[in-house]
């Protein structure tokens, strides 16, 4: 089997009939958005493999990128939020006049995050997940 390595992507390796976009042009930084998805992937110029990659695996990475960091976003909040509320907490067990330590009711929120991120022509909201054809 002899692969062109001119007209296949580099990640799929799909003979795609439209055009082949260069993996490393400066504008999206695909290489490290690959690398950080998938770190035993390298990603080097003048490797010898495939420099280019469809625009299917493009938008892909871009999405599970994104994806990444929205659960990094919503981890670093809810982590902020649970601090803040032990810090609360924390506060309400104070000394009571005879010296004992007492604990106030914690009031329980319900707190409704919504994250948006925006990929190109693709919105992503809450729950809502886009479809990944191929």
């Amino acid at each position: 089997m002899t692969l062109d390595f001119n007209k296949i992507c580099r990640l799929c390796m799909a003979q795609p009939s439209g055009t082949l976009l260069p993996i490393f042009s400066q504008e999206d930084n695909l290489p490290g958005k690959v690398m950080t998805l998938m770190p035993l992937i390298k990603l080097c110029i003048n490797d010898g493999l495939p420099s280019q990659v469809c625009s299917q695996c493009v938008q892909q990475v871009n999405t599970s990128y994104n994806f990444k960091l929205q659960c990094e976003t919503a981890d670093a909040t809810l982590k902020q939020l649970v601090g803040c509320h032990q810090s609360q907490t924390a506060l309400q067990e104070e000394s009571s006049s005879d010296g004992t330590c007492t604990s106030a009711p914690v009031k329980e929120e319900l707190i409704k995050l919504e994250i948006t991120i925006e990929d190109d022509d693709m919105l992503v909201r809450d729950n809502e997940s886009p479809g990944l054809d191929r």
